[in-house]
């Protein structure tokens, strides 16, 4: 007897249609345990089950055809409510098909079943409940025998040829404050009371709100966490009224002193079921290591200690494509690399995808130094003026951020039209786009360093355009020769 549940389309049904829309990997690591009345809507269950149709067929998720397959069978049966639905819903997910290049594919795969085991459990007990309550003993045996809970067998990594690697397409590594802070594991470290706490409160405030960054970086709005694992709740309030926030964003949230459990108590459990609940988050601070991680047991030389403390949070912080920031502290003595004087072993520092370091400056008492160390983005030092509350960027670094945010805005829009333009077509388009001052002495410069190209009087075009004029003119004269024979004969 076939037991009748309530649909309803939950928002992790409408994460696991978009994986097997969009997604090959996502669509065949389910495939083997996937049932559709783990989903919880009709619209749902149809999608899916096309989406492994295609799969079967074509051994390939099925992308954007999945509109093509939803008309097909629109045309040859499907009845006007469910189409009417699946097609609001459908409508519905296209932004996220767009940003399918964005999808974490081993995170949601997680995170799938995990919703199937739950979805499993939860049908159990409902049939096995049903069946005590009708006394039909031998069904609720039977459907207890033959009960076996979902297992997730992850493949073995073979590992990648050199053909493969370069073949592969990845997201590119993206930024929570352009130019200052990016996505991956950083170590921030600094002297006592040099203003670290102010430096990542300021930031935490402006993504959460989506303003500018330090006086001038535009940010998107997105979900901060703040671990202020030094600090009670009143010093975190006082440090907000002195910078002068009156309506704090509902997207940034702290915790203080005593309300987050170290590693080794479930500290990393507690972040993964953050992002469970919270997907949109793009920057978690942990204010300090010393109060996250496992105090160590008696002095000495840790290498493999501070490896493993980090190990964690690196791997988290790559899996969920997000910023975290651990802070620390620095040695007493100076360095000839600056990078060299982070506490610890060099085991600490092995493992963040970013050193950053924040110094007083010898120019004056209100300026920082903020320099940082990436292995992917290079080294980088920035100018600040702290007010002792605020940051902001001085007004030399903020002159060349707008010059450096320029020059993008030219190259993308060359490389975008992949053909030459005239210089005063391309001022008009630039004028639009907020870029007008100084913007033919900015043209010439970046001639000069080969980002872009001058091509006859007053025509720009991107670095990698290639001029196939002459292509066309062989051809022209090639065809007018051929049609003058004919004439002739």
């Amino acid at each position: 007897m076939k037991i009748q549940r309530r649909k309803v389309i939950a928002d992790m049904d409408r994460k696991i249609v978009i994986g097997m829309i969009v997604s090959t990997q996502f669509l065949k690591s389910i495939q083997p345990v996937f049932k559709t009345e783990y989903l919880q809507g009709k619209c749902c269950t149809s999608i899916a089950r096309w989406c492994l149709e295609f799969l079967e067929k074509y051994d390939r998720a099925p992308g954007k055809g999945i509109q093509d397959i939803f008309h097909h069978h629109q045309r040859n049966g499907l009845d006007g409510t469910t189409s009417d639905l699946i097609e609001n819903l459908l409508a519905s997910l296209s932004g996220e098909f767009e940003r399918s290049k964005e999808l974490n594919t081993d995170y949601l795969v997680d995170e799938a079943f995990d919703y199937f085991k739950k979805r499993q459990l939860e049908i159990f007990h409902e049939d096995f409940e049903h069946y005590l309550e009708r006394n039909e003993i031998e069904e609720a045996e039977r459907l207890f025998s033959e009960f076996k809970p979902i297992k997730q067998v992850k493949e073995r990594s073979k590992g990648y040829t050199a053909e493969e690697l370069m073949n592969i397409e990845l997201p590119e590594i993206r930024w929570v404050i352009d130019g200052i802070i990016r996505e991956g594991l950083t170590l921030f470290a600094g002297k006592p009371k040099v203003g670290k706490s102010y430096f990542l409160l300021n930031a935490a405030i402006d993504v959460a709100s989506g303003d500018d960054a330090f006086g001038c970086i535009p940010t998107e709005s997105a979900t901060v966490l703040y671990l202020a694992l030094e600090d009670p709740i009143a010093r975190i309030k006082d440090r907000l009224v002195k910078m002068g926030i009156q309506n704090p964003s509902k997207l940034f949230t702290v915790y203080p002193l005593g309300e987050w459990p170290r590693v080794h108590e479930g500290g990393m459990e507690q972040l993964e079921e953050w992002m469970q609940d919270h997907p949109d988050t793009r920057l978690i601070i942990i204010d300090t290591l010393e109060r996250f991680k496992k105090p160590q047991k008696a002095p000495g030389y840790h290498y493999s200690e501070d490896y493993q403390c980090l190990k964690p949070l690196h791997e988290f912080a790559n899996k969920h494509h997000i910023g975290v920031i651990v802070v620390h502290h620095t040695k007493k003595t100076a360095t000839k690399d600056p990078f060299d004087e982070f506490s610890g072993t060099t085991g600490l520092t092995a493992v963040p995808d970013t050193l950053a370091k924040l110094d007083r400056a010898q120019s004056g008492k209100e300026g920082r130094i903020f320099a940082f160390r990436s292995k992917d983005a290079g080294e980088e030092e920035f100018l600040f003026r702290f007010d002792g509350c605020r940051y902001e960027l001085s007004e030399e670094e903020a002159e060349q951020y707008e010059g450096s945010k320029s020059r993008q805005t030219i190259f993308r829009y060359l490389k975008l039209i992949e053909e030459p333009i005239k210089r005063k077509d391309l001022v008009a388009v630039m004028e639009k786009w907020g870029v007008g001052k100084g913007i033919d002495v900015l043209l010439e410069k970046m001639v000069n360093e080969g980002a872009i190209q001058k091509i006859g009087y007053g025509m720009y075009a991107h670095k990698d355009y290639e001029d196939d004029s002459w292509r066309e003119a062989v051809m022209k004269n090639l065809r007018e020769r051929r049609r003058s024979r004919h004439t002739m004969s």
